[in-house]
């Protein structure tokens, strides 16, 4: 013996049954979509050990300054700090360290400063 089911429960079944299709449908197209955007977005993002930190830190007697690439500092240095200096010229003191250690400005990728003596930053 076959059960019957009323024709408006089989309608309902079958508009459930084609609402849970599309839902599934839109949830592989979103999923594609986002798998495209990760993708280009993964493009841009350098890789690990592909990018140089240039690493400042400002203290009251000294500035630290180092350059760190694959998780391992290259090099740290010092220079006294002086209150009374330009910008320029602790940027001439700081490109000259770089090149003193063999990284050129172009090497760098990104930059962190940390201060404590406003008055130099």
């Amino acid at each position: 013996m076959t059960a019957q089911i009323d024709p408006t429960t089989h309608q309902i079944a079958k508009k459930i049954l084609a609402d849970e299709e599309e839902h599934l449908y839109d949830l592989k197209i979103l999923k594609d979509k986002e798998n495209e955007i990760a993708q280009k977005y993964n493009s841009y993002i350098p890789k690990r050990g592909d990018t140089m930190l240039l690493a400042i830190d400002i203290g009251n007697t000294n500035i630290v300054i180092g350059c760190i690439q694959n998780d391992e500092i290259l090099f740290k240095a010092r220079i006294a700090t002086d209150r009374t200096r330009t910008s320029d010229q602790y940027g001439v003191e700081i490109k000259n360290m770089l090149e003193a250690f063999g990284v050129k400005l172009s090497d760098i990728d990104d930059c962190i400063i940390a201060s404590v003596v406003p008055q130099v930053l």
